[in-house]
């Protein structure tokens, strides 16, 4: 595993860290988080939606916001401990500015009662689950919510804090590692994925493609742990095993500090995180997540299109 990170990476200036933060401050409305977004400093908004455009690398950084470690308070180990405390709202507000610059931000019911950011933090009980609260247990690489149609474009992290250096993974997908005949397969609906711990048992039941669009640089759905082959379908495990060694060659970790973001193109790179000791201390690892739709709209027109194509 690469342990420096590829991806681009924009450091916020002084300058800028104090425009944004008298933005944040003196006029956030909630109602309308997109209006923000557009009082960003130009280079940083060009930077998102252009330059450093998560789909033309699979991923981003964003660094130099700084997080007031006091300030914030100790990591909660209950995610429901962390909705309103209000030490933390600005930093919510910077992310739901900078995710603005790729879509619009949307959540489902299941995920921490429907709350548009998520607070990813260790919670005791949750050791070896496969979710976002675990520690103990591999978080193995996946695309977010593999299992629904309805799957997030863009996945943003923001952390809050991390004094263990507990690195994210994430991959891109090198279709040379897989031999032709293999990447027919994945091209083909003989799979299906089930639904992660935090879902529980909505959706995953229809076969389906891991791999889809233009074969030099297909879209990707993909969770290691909850993938499996059609019965009996002896090439489409070859090429699901084949693709998960693929993802894992070519996996980078990317150790975020506090006050920085990275937004991953979710139909181009998959990502996980590594296995932690927890102590619920109170200076745990804190992160903070969104899920990015280009558009509602356009969300919605995609999935017309896929049903209709289906029938």
């Amino acid at each position: 595993m690469t342990t420096t990170p590829t991806v681009p990476c924009y450091q916020l200036s002084e300058d800028e860290v104090a425009k944004i933060r008298g933005c944040l401050v003196d006029s956030w409305d909630s109602n309308r988080p997109r209006d923000m977004t557009r009082r960003l400093p130009g280079p940083l908004l060009d930077y998102l939606q252009g330059t450093g455009r998560v789909t033309a690398a699979g991923a981003l950084l964003v660094r130099g916001f700084p997080v007031d470690d006091v300030e914030i308070g100790p990591t909660p180990t209950d995610w429901r401990d962390a909705v309103g405390r209000a030490s933390t709202g600005i930093y919510e507000r910077f992310l739901l500015t900078l995710a603005g610059a790729l879509g619009e931000v949307f959540s489902f019911p299941a995920l921490q009662g429907g709350r548009p950011v998520q607070d990813l933090v260790p919670m005791p009980g949750e050791e070896q689950t496969k979710s976002g609260n675990s520690s103990r247990s591999l978080l193995d690489l996946h695309t977010e919510d593999a299992f629904s149609s309805r799957r997030c474009d863009y996945l943003g992290l923001m952390c809050l804090r991390n004094d263990d250096l507990v690195p994210t993974s994430y991959a891109e997908l090198d279709l040379e590692r897989i031999s032709g005949e293999l990447v027919d397969v994945l091209f083909q609906r003989r799979f299906t994925i089930r639904a992660d711990d935090t879902h529980h048992h909505q959706g995953g039941h229809e076969p389906i493609a891991l791999l889809w669009g233009d074969r030099s640089r297909p879209f990707l759905r993909i969770d290691d742990h909850f993938t499996d082959p059609l019965p009996g379908d002896e090439p489409a495990r070859a090429a699901l095993e084949a693709l998960v060694a693929a993802l894992y060659s070519a996996e980078e970790s990317i150790t975020l500090r506090p006050g920085e973001v990275v937004f991953i193109d979710n139909h181009l790179a998959a990502h996980g995180r590594r296995p932690f000791t927890a102590r619920y201390d109170g200076a745990d690892r804190w992160i903070k997540r969104v899920g990015i739709t280009r558009s509602a709209a356009w969300r919605e027109a995609m999935l017309d299109a896929k049903r209709r194509w289906a029938q």
